[in-house]
């Protein structure tokens, strides 16, 4: 059911694995390794760019992208939480910021923005709680609860099911957040206020991802792994 162009970007991307496999973890060759690398970037962004723009907007693309802001928002969330929390010098955390949002493709708009240098009080807005922005945890929540309506049956009561319940629940806390609260050290040099948001929206993100799961998806078989079988091409 696979495209000819998907097909193509997945024999490349099957090659470019080997080849990262044979040169190994003790590669000699930083050069070319860092070359396969970019290459595997290049196909992982063809595939998505080809499902974004080639799959039908059925079932199958909903619960494709559900799973996709899930996953977004899980790294993102405990990306913040392990990079974030524990209080660093100036110097440092500026480069960790900025490393932040150079990953989530967001640098270039917060130097627009605030051209002095990153700060964690102007760049948590952004990489939490600007809803323009695609790569933000609340922009994946939105996501979220519009996909979730699509699936829901109105009801007279109106009454949310358990993963819009965690969705809520989740985007009510960040809308709820100032980042200057968030961005404040408490004792023992951490925010602590932050830790506690990142970890709620985690769980609840958790939550949700388990209750569709329960919902919409058959749980007798195990999950397994895709595996390319190598044809020597």
């Amino acid at each position: 059911m696979l495209s000819s162009d998907t097909h193509r970007v997945l024999s490349d991307l099957r090659d470019q694995l080997y080849q990262l496999a044979d040169i190994g973890d003790d590669s000699h060759d930083p050069v070319l390794r860092e070359e396969i690398l970019d290459s595997l970037i290049l196909s992982l962004m063809a595939l998505s760019g080809l499902t974004h723009e080639s799959m039908l907007r059925s079932l199958d693309w909903r619960f494709l992208e559900m799973g996709r802001r899930i996953e977004r928002a899980l790294l993102t969330g405990n990306l913040l939480r392990s990079t974030l929390v524990t209080v660093l010098d100036d110097d440092a955390e500026e480069q960790v910021l900025e490393t932040l949002m150079l990953s989530s493709e967001t640098l270039n708009t917060y130097r627009r923005r605030y051209p002095k240098g990153a700060k964690i009080s102007t760049a948590l807005p952004i990489m939490m709680f600007d809803e323009s922005n695609p790569r933000s945890l609340i922009y994946q929540i939105n996501a979220l609860e519009e996909h979730l309506a699509s699936l829901s049956t109105p009801t007279r009561t109106h009454t949310l099911t358990p993963p819009q319940r965690a969705l809520l629940h989740a985007a009510s806390e960040l809308r709820l957040a100032h980042s200057a609260e968030l961005s404040t050290i408490e004792s023992q040099g951490s925010r602590q206020k932050l830790d506690d948001l990142l970890a709620l929206v985690l769980v609840q993100m958790t939550h949700c991802a388990d209750r569709i799961s329960e919902a919409h998806f058959e749980q007798s078989r195990k999950p397994h792994q895709l595996i390319f079988a190598n044809t020597g091409g």
